[in-house]
């Protein structure tokens, strides 16, 4: 099953780059799966103390996205601000 969560402007404003419990791709995954247990780094992403499997056409996007979203903070340019995306996570079934 495929589990698509939706990185948004608000998730992109409100979040805090190099913070793996508060960035935007951890306030989405925390929206979405509704618990605070969360822990995002450009390698893993964690709810609840199990690993998320992203999508493998993601996994190089994601990267680059953490990266530029880390690096936006010391930017006063708004263009240089990431854009939202759908992030897919692989779930097992059953």
């Amino acid at each position: 099953m495929i589990r698509f969560v939706e990185v948004n402007e608000t998730h992109i404003r409100e979040g805090m780059p190099e913070n793996s419990e508060s960035c935007a791709v951890a306030l989405a995954l925390a929206q979405e799966y509704k618990s605070n247990d969360v822990s995002v780094d450009t390698k893993q992403l964690i709810v609840n103390g199990v690993l998320l499997k992203v999508s493998t056409d993601q996994i190089s996007f994601l990267h680059n996205w953490i990266l530029e979203y880390d690096e936006s903070q010391w930017h006063d340019d708004e263009s240089y601000t990431p854009k939202p995306f759908t992030l897919k996570i692989i779930e097992q079934v059953g």
